[in-house]
């Protein structure tokens, strides 16, 4: 009878250790979903989001700035320019 009763909690263990890297398994795949959904409403905002009265989104005014920025230094160091 006891070598019954340690087989079957054996069974009981086993089905515990599968059942638990099966959570975290769709636990992980969950994770990763909310947050690639997270970044892809972050960009869609970001698309549409202006300033009061601006004629352009907030993202394509900042990559804009980023690029004229890098322009101006090149040009500054010496690098930029038709020379």
């Amino acid at each position: 009878m006891l070598s019954s009763l340690k087989e079957v909690r054996e069974q009981v263990e086993a089905r515990i250790e599968a059942r638990t890297s099966k959570a975290i398994e769709a636990a992980t795949r969950d994770s990763l979903r909310v947050m690639l959904s997270a970044i892809a409403l972050t960009i869609a905002i970001a698309l549409g989001a202006q300033h009061k009265g601006s004629d352009g989104p907030l993202l394509v005014k900042g990559h804009t700035m980023r690029s004229v920025r890098g322009a101006r230094e090149a040009h500054a160091s010496g690098g930029g320019g038709a020379g």
